[in-house]
């Protein structure tokens, strides 16, 4: 069956919901410790309690791409506590494939974005109480801002305005992601001149020692939903060896999963209406070891809801 699965962007009057966060807008805006502030106009500050390479300050991008190869309900409730051994394979035994697209779909997860996806849509009914997704660890941003101050990139001096370069970089990289400009000479141009940079997740933990650093563990979302989300071979679903600063093996995909109990009728079975709405109001954030120095941009967050109607 081919799928009639719709992506939508801040819709309200949902039935039936469940939701997952993917990690920890044409302006950079404060987070919630305030590592920026934002004027009315849209003109960035940096302020000083950002710590050395992990000074973040959350936005909603210009662009955000992400592609999805599957969604699965489970029947066994949220596991917060899977082995490093075994990682999300400990649970998907009780689970059923949604939607599945064996290339991927990449999605454009901008606001106003409307599309299907492209796999396929295989419903059985039943009661589930944990939704399960992988995605491509690699996400593609484009981003302009313009901040108080002329800003260093890396370390070369520039001007207030910045943009996303095509730079490629990994979260976890011994080098600069040096995946941002700011040369521009004003935001026209910056907007003009701003580039698709790709981002490839291949750390998920650096706080939950001894744990395998391709899993992060029942993290609090920004949203106050649990999740767990690991680095894993999309085969045996087993966590990969963590890279240490190298690139992923080849295939590698990002699994996420949370509880949230959804329930899909024998007639919605037969007749699915269903649909995945993004929120990616802090989908991007900034990497920087000081004020007015920016080295470059990292995935933020994003909420994803599935729907049945």
């Amino acid at each position: 069956m081919t799928t009639i699965l719709k992506l939508k962007k801040n819709i309200y009057s949902l039935i039936g919901i469940t939701s997952l966060i993917f990690f920890s807008q044409t302006t950079w805006a404060a987070n919630p410790t305030a590592d920026c502030t934002v004027s009315g106009a849209g003109v960035v500050t940096q302020v000083t309690n950002g710590a050395p390479g992990k000074f973040d300050c959350f936005a909603q991008p210009d662009s955000q791409k992400v592609k999805f190869y599957k969604v699965m309900l489970c029947t066994s409730a949220y596991n917060g506590a899977v082995t490093d051994a075994l990682g999300p394979n400990t649970f998907l035994g009780d689970c059923t494939t949604l939607y599945e697209s064996t290339a991927g779909d990449e999605v454009n997860v901008t606001v106003g974005v409307t599309s299907p996806l492209t796999g396929t849509l295989t419903p059985v009914a039943g009661t589930y109480s944990t939704l399960y997704v992988e995605a491509d660890p690699t996400f593609k941003y484009t981003q302009a801002g313009q901040f108080n101050a002329a800003m260093t990139y890396q370390a070369t001096p520039g001007t207030a305005f910045c943009a996303t370069n095509a730079t490629a970089a990994l979260t976890d990289q011994v080098a600069s992601p040096a995946n941002v400009t700011c040369n521009f000479a004003n935001l026209a141009a910056a907007e003009a001149g701003k580039l698709e940079t790709s981002v490839t997740i291949n750390d998920l933990n650096n706080n939950q020692a001894p744990r395998s650093r391709s899993m992060m563990q029942s993290v609090t979302s920004l949203s106050n939903q649990t999740f767990s989300a690991a680095l894993i071979n999309p085969t045996t679903h087993n966590l990969i060896t963590w890279p240490n600063g190298a690139a992923n093996p080849a295939g590698t995909r990002l699994a996420a999963w949370m509880a949230n109990p959804i329930t899909i009728t024998p007639a919605q079975a037969l007749a699915p209406n269903f649909t995945l709405t993004f929120s990616n109001s802090r989908g991007i954030s900034t990497l920087s070891n000081t004020v007015n120095q920016i080295s470059g941009v990292h995935p933020g967050a994003f909420d994803m809801v599935l729907t049945i109607q």
